[in-house]
């Protein structure tokens, strides 16, 4: 694929455009054509006033920026299913069973044009994105066993189990993901379940081996700098473990290491090919009830606890310098291998001093310099966890009332006992509480009811959203023993609870082939509460739209 982009500038000819005199005629002219031409196609630029600019200044200034792209997976898989039936059986029937082999590429290309790259644009000067080809091979399998069957308290009981082994030619280990199972009917009205898996993500392309492009921020301060230094009990030494001196000698003056850049520092924001696999631990416990006696009548609960660990997540820059320094053991630490001292000089000896990392200034204590800041790559890292433990509920029934009505009914809900983001690096014990902050309430459910009679239907359907946080948890909450940041931050804590409710009705008169329907979405004309919009995170949970009118048609050829 190939995008163009016009409206570009070029700083060097904008430059050129921008910097007029008049010639020996009083005629405004580029001023590095006004004694010997050297760019005859340079046309003066007034930047001030609309439609000021020559068209030839534009033509002159303005390039089109392009861009190619693309991106190849490549997919085969092969299995071989089936049972023992023809020659194994257990007491409770035969063994089924699936094995396969799967392969998979994925490769990836992106590039702009070179004048783009050569940074002499408007646009970041970003190099191409070229990774090598991802590969993985698997082998899995997955199998049933049905232990019991047909005898009393043991209507069923099975095992079923998986596994997959994946290769990557990106990782030096290989990737495990499995799960067992097992299902209990005592009678044939109720069945218990319960499993543990193993869940693996590893990481993509982008994420190892995205470009690098340049960065630059203000307000990133130095952790060695002797004003924040005690900030942490591990930063001073770690700090002389990396040859940070604690004084600088500025003409002749012996100060203190302040180093406090005042136009910021520069970064590199790039994939990280040490990455390691996100992995998450999940055990599932349930039940299904579908008593006899109220034939079309089934009920199931199931409760779940989820681990997921080695999170791959961007770090901001200030958090990756401040982690290396805070590390409690050693800077042969990943955050200190992406922190870096630029090189400078010493401006009376003219001496440059370069070194890997932080060793840039080691043993040099009377060097003449103001600033030797940290600089960093910004790179997705392995460090954060997630939790997440819940239940969720379903009804179903359907019934004949008559010979020509039926009734059928449907409810499911959910409701989050835990769900915690950890994502502090120097904290890893400490959380982010969701459960019960916008976007994910407490309870959450929804009713679906259809009643069908000759030709014609009538569908009603319900959805309740609970009650969620104005603010984040922590703000107007306690968690985790820390008291809230603001309680008195919003008048009110907690945005309403919400019932919403959504009528259709159809008809298909018999042997048309048509069908025809007519619905009113948010019967109440309910808004998502003020000042929210209803769009973007957290706040989409809620209908952007009030009351919704439609009506359609349908047919069969």
């Amino acid at each position: 694929t190939f995008y163009d982009t016009g409206g570009n500038v070029n700083i060097a000819k904008y430059n050129n455009a921008t910097d007029a005199a008049r010639d020996a005629n009083g005629n405004i002219v580029c001023r590095i054509n006004l004694v010997t031409v050297t760019d005859p196609n340079c046309a003066p630029l007034n930047p001030f006033g609309f439609g000021t600019a020559s068209a030839a200044a534009r033509d002159y200034v303005l390039a089109v920026a392009s861009r190619e792209q693309w991106a190849e997976q490549i997919n085969a898989t092969a299995f071989l299913s089936g049972d023992t039936e023809g020659f194994f059986k257990l007491p409770g029937g035969a063994i089924g069973f699936a094995v396969g082999a799967e392969y998979r590429s994925e490769d990836a290309f992106s590039a702009f044009d070179p004048l783009t790259v050569s940074g002499a644009t408007f646009l970041n000067a970003i190099g191409a994105f070229d990774p090598p080809k991802q590969e993985v091979r698997e082998l899995f399998g997955e199998v049933r066993l049905p232990i019991l069957a047909g005898i009393p308290f043991a209507e069923e009981l099975s095992i079923e189990g998986a596994v997959r082994m994946s290769d990557y030619n990106t990782a030096d280990d290989l990737t495990w993901a499995y799960n067992g199972g097992i299902v209990w009917s005592p009678v044939r009205d109720i069945r218990f379940r319960a499993s543990y898996g193993r869940a693996v993500r590893a990481p993509n392309i982008g994420d190892l081996f995205s470009t690098a492009s340049e960065t630059f921020l203000n307000g990133v301060v130095d952790p060695c700098n002797q004003t924040v230094i005690n900030d942490n009990p591990n930063r001073a030494r770690n700090c002389a473990a990396a040859g940070v001196p604690t004084t600088l000698v500025v003409n002749g003056e012996t100060r203190p290491w302040t180093n406090t850049p005042a136009s910021g520092i520069s970064g590199v924001q790039a994939g990280n090919p040490n990455l390691l696999p996100e992995t998450s631990d999940s055990i599932t416990v349930g039940a299904v009830f579908q008593p006899s006696f109220v034939p079309g009548l089934s009920f199931s609960v199931d409760y779940y606890d989820i681990k997921v660990k080695n999170v791959i997540s961007a770090v901001g820059s200030q958090a990756i310098i401040n982690q290396c320094y805070d590390d409690p053991v050693t800077i042969d630490n990943p955050f200190c291998a992406a922190t870096f001292r630029r090189t400078t000089s010493d401006p009376l000896t003219n001496q440059t001093f370069a070194g890997q990392r932080d060793r840039v200034i080691a043993g040099i204590p009377n060097l003449n310099l103001t600033q030797v800041g940290p600089s960093f790559l910004q790179a997705p890292f392995n460090f954060a966890q997630l939790r997440a433990k819940g239940i969720d509920f379903e009804v179903n029934y359907v019934t004949d009332l008559s010979d020509d009505v039926n009734i059928s009914i449907r409810a499911v809900a959910s409701h989050n006992l835990e769900r915690e983001d950890f994502t502090f690096i120097t904290d890893p014990a400490r959380s982010t509480r969701l459960d019960g902050t916008l976007g994910v309430p407490k309870w959450e459910a929804s009713l679906f009811t259809t009643l069908t009679f000759d030709a014609f239907d009538i569908n009603y359907n319900a959805r309740f959203v609970g009650k969620q946080a104005v603010n984040d948890w922590e703000v107007q909450f306690a968690h985790q023993g820390r008291a809230p940041t603001n309680p008195d931050a919003t008048p009110f804590a907690f945005y309403p609870d919400i019932l919403y409710h959504n009528l259709r009705f159809g008809a298909e008169p018999e042997g048309t082939g048509f069908r025809f329907y007519v619905g009113i979405d948010n019967v109440l004309d309910q808004l998502p509460p003020l000042p929210l919009t209803g769009t973007g995170a957290g706040s989409g949970i809620y209908p952007v739209q009030g009351r919704f009118f439609y009506a359609g048609a349908t047919v069969k050829f």
